[in-house]
């Protein structure tokens, strides 16, 4: 039988501080990249127009947290603008159709809400849809830089996972709400750290739904 060896109450002690200085350390990572993927995400998307660099800024801040989630993200900054680059017209073909119908329901929706209680019932289909197309947003930049997913398929895959996800489909969608609802009150989050902590959590979220569910699949 091998000898138990026991540390000194000294050693002991400094485990937990340790442990605990670790966590720390880890937090603030963490919410250092969300700031920079902020500046980064609003600087990029603007030097693409708005409408022509949201899609890749969003790609490239989706893959610095895979990045960062396995350990390989050790400049953010070169790796968002290189993804940015590479990724601009596959990023765009992926992501603007959704958001093109997404801005045509949401101008339906105003259209109708002016319209008053005879359009109630198209009001509340086209809210409906805007909360669908809305969460299935919320899984796309995940599902993009972890599968390679063909773009005939690419929609009705995320579609597919916001309603064969429940439970992870509304965590997305309190998340966004949450990051709403805190930028009408609070200003300036936006531009400083609103906009990175979604992205960050979104896609640290998909990326576990993803992970959890090969893991099954291998078991």
């Amino acid at each position: 039988m091998s000898d138990v060896r026991v540390l000194p109450p000294s050693a002991q002690a400094e485990l937990p501080a340790q442990h605990w200085t670790v966590r720390l350390h880890d937090l603030c990572t963490v919410v250092f990249l969300m700031v920079q993927l902020n500046l980064l995400w609003l600087v990029f998307t603007l030097l693409g127009g708005v409408v022509l660099g949201t899609a890749p800024a969003t790609i490239a801040a989706a893959h610095c947290v895979r990045e960062h989630g396995e350990g390989r993200l050790n400049r953010p900054v070169a790796t968002f603008i290189r993804t940015w680059r590479s990724e601009f017209y596959g990023a765009n073909l992926a992501l603007l159709p959704l958001a093109g119908m997404l801005t045509v329901l949401g101008w339906n929706y105003l259209v109708y809400s002016a319209a008053g209680p005879d359009a109630s019932l198209p009001r509340l289909a086209t809210l409906a849809a805007l909360i669908v197309g809305g969460t299935v947003c919320t899984w796309l930049p995940g599902l993009y830089v972890h599968y390679d997913v063909p773009r005939s398929r690419f929609l009705l895959t995320g579609l597919r996972l916001t309603l064969g996800k429940p439970v992870f489909s509304v965590l997305q969608l309190l998340m966004v709400t949450a990051a709403v609802y805190a930028s009408s009150k609070i200003t300036l989050l936006p531009l400083v750290v609103a906009v990175g902590t979604w992205l960050y959590l979104s896609t640290w979220l998909t990326l576990r739904c993803f992970a959890q569910n090969e893991a099954f699949l291998a078991a």
